[in-house]
């Protein structure tokens, strides 16, 4: 297969690169033809993936975390390239949500060369891919508190690239203190909802942050998405929604609202922050919407298969 391999160095540990190596000579062993890009500043993985994809490559391959896959993923939707992924970034959930590794998300580290394996072995299946404004997301979407997170740490990538995921973790207990919700209202297909909302959760996979399954019922290729609306104002709100999470009672909680949807609106009384994988891209209002099928994904034999609705 001929293939594109984006290289997002800033994306994780500084031994990736020496990882890649070997993983791309696994892939050479397996008759890919591959090209290597590195990326030397944000969103350049787009036009690098839009630009395979004209050219006809069979693959792009983004070697970094879940922000070099969301670009690549920009990049690839409705064309015949397929996204594939080698897991060198910090939470790595595109990797983990389909089964390229089962890592530790805190005490292990992914096995890049076994990823690159499972790629040789890997079929190719379309996916769904969100839309939050004008940006595509393949995991998820945050409203809130989760969006602020991803701001603070963002804005300090050497703090992230030093701490990994012990960045978001400490972020999250600073913003937590302070961070206050706001009135909102939904427009979930036909339904309209006003609500006091600390977080909104709009997913297209079932993990979420690589520890939890916020949304259970995801399925990859369904056409919904997948809501979550956490209820509230203020920090004892939060507390009680991250042990519901973490517990999985979350699906059965009053103070939770769950739905699957095609289309959604949110308008919020002040501006909350908006992230699309991890990535800032603005402040509410937003519209919500979701392209069936739109993006080729490789997708390894460890992959469960109830994430799909047809496979």
């Amino acid at each position: 297969m001929k293939s594109l391999v984006i290289f997002n160095p800033a994306a994780g540990p500084r031994e990736a690169r020496d990882a890649l190596k070997k993983a791309i000579n696994v892939l050479k062993q397996g008759n890919w033809r591959v090209e290597v890009v590195e990326t030397t500043e944000s969103e350049e993985a787009i036009g690098l993936s839009r630009e395979a994809a004209s050219l006809n490559y069979g693959a792009v391959v983004a070697a970094g975390g879940d922000g070099t896959v969301s670009e690549v993923a920009n990049g690839l939707v409705g064309s015949r390239t397929a996204l594939g992924v080698l897991p060198l970034g910090t939470g790595n959930v595109w990797a983990r949500q389909i089964g390229f590794t089962r890592a530790h998300l805190f005490l292990g580290v992914p096995d890049v060369l076994k990823a690159a394996e499972l790629l040789l072995e890997s079929r190719i299946h379309p996916v769904d891919v969100g839309i939050a404004n004008r940006r595509y997301f393949l995991l998820w979407s945050g409203i809130g508190i989760d969006a602020k997170v991803t701001e603070e740490v963002e804005a300090r990538p050497g703090v992230k690239r030093r701490l990994g995921p012990a960045a978001f973790v400490a972020a999250a207990i600073v913003t937590a203190i302070t961070f206050a919700g706001t009135k909102a209202t939904f427009y979930l297909d036909t339904i309209k909802l006003r609500q006091r909302v600390i977080l909104a959760i709009v997913s297209n996979i079932r993990l979420y942050g690589a520890l939890v399954q916020v949304a259970p019922y995801a399925r990859l290729d369904d056409g919904l998405l997948d809501v979550c609306i956490f209820k509230g104002y203020r920090f004892p709100q939060l507390l009680h929604h991250v042990y519901a999470v973490f517990s999985g009672h979350h699906v059965r909680d009053p103070s939770i609202e769950m739905k699957q949807v095609t289309s959604l609106m949110v308008y919020t009384a002040k501006p909350m922050p908006i992230h699309a994988d991890g990535e800032p891209i603005g402040t509410t209002p937003v519209r919500f919407g979701i392209r069936r099928r739109a993006l080729k994904a490789l997708i390894p034999p460890t992959c469960p298969s109830d994430l799909f609705s047809k496979r």
